[in-house]
């Protein structure tokens, strides 16, 4: 054996006795929360991880986790809160706060939702643009065009609100003097202020709540979030829970059996 084939076998013993295998991820919860974890496994539905120094396994739902990133600031997993408010910002215009507490203002931004090393295509002022790395971004403000979904938010509210006790009954009948319509039914009027009213509301809440500002990295310092990035959605919440009951359904004996039998007789 030569002296370069020792020496480079040497320097392979050493690094592998040497190197920490592991990869640590860190989660981070809808508040800011992190936690740093070895992660064993997971799928739509659930987490499996080890809390560094313990050998207890734990569990926790998607559904709880905002993001994970591991220590090679790597993005590893993106939560429906995440994407969804990632959507809600984009094309807006607005300013954002780095980890270093740098202010970029901004009049775009999009997202290239990489699953490796996402970015942000920020567009300055001069028209300028260029890439910043999403876990270099501490918080994300926008200005206040975002309010547009706390207004869709009260009119499907009051509007669904109001259907369900009133059913399509004839009191609620808007005047339309065109097609032979000349009186409002007796619940008309009480809606028509309902569902504006229902509209200034939640768009006040949003504001108030400040819901145009969007965090992103929590900066590993247990300094979480300046509020829940969690959303309210009830059609989100109404699929998930369906898809959950459908996923462990088809897992189980029972299930399977009846997807087995389903699909004998379609033969």
């Amino acid at each position: 054996m030569t002296i370069s084939r020792k020496l480079s076998l040497f320097i392979y013993l050493v690094s592998a006795l040497c190197a920490n295998t592991d990869v640590n991820h860190i989660i981070v919860y809808l508040n800011g929360e992190t936690e740093t974890v070895l992660i064993d496994s997971l799928n739509k539905d659930w987490i499996y991880y080890k809390p560094n120094q313990f050998d207890e396994s734990k569990i926790v739902s998607t559904e709880k986790v905002y993001f994970i990133y591991n220590d090679f600031n790597r993005m590893f997993y993106y939560g429906w809160h995440l994407k969804t408010n990632m959507n809600n910002i984009e094309h807006r215009t607005g300013h954002m706060i780095t980890v270093n507490n740098d202010t970029i203002p901004y009049k775009d931004i999009q997202f290239n939702y990489h699953m490796i090393k996402p970015e942000m295509l920020v567009t300055a002022p001069n028209d300028t643009a260029f890439y910043v790395p999403f876990l270099d971004i501490r918080k994300v403000e926008s200005d206040f065009t975002i309010l547009e979904y706390g207004a869709q938010r009260g009119f499907v509210w009051s509007s669904a609100l109001f259907f369900l006790f009133k059913g399509f009954s004839s009191d609620f009948i808007p005047q339309m003097s065109i097609i032979g319509v000349d009186s409002t039914g007796s619940t008309y009027p009480w809606v028509s202020y309902m569902v504006p009213l229902s509209v200034y509301s939640t768009m006040i809440w949003d504001y108030y709540f400040k819901k145009n500002t969007i965090y992103f990295n929590p900066n590993m310092g247990n300094v979480h979030y300046g509020r829940s990035m969690y959303i309210f959605s009830l059609s989100h919440i109404i699929t998930s829970k369906n898809m959950r009951l459908w996923r462990r359904f088809t897992k189980s004996k029972f299930g399977r059996k009846v997807l087995s039998f389903i699909e004998m007789k379609k033969r």
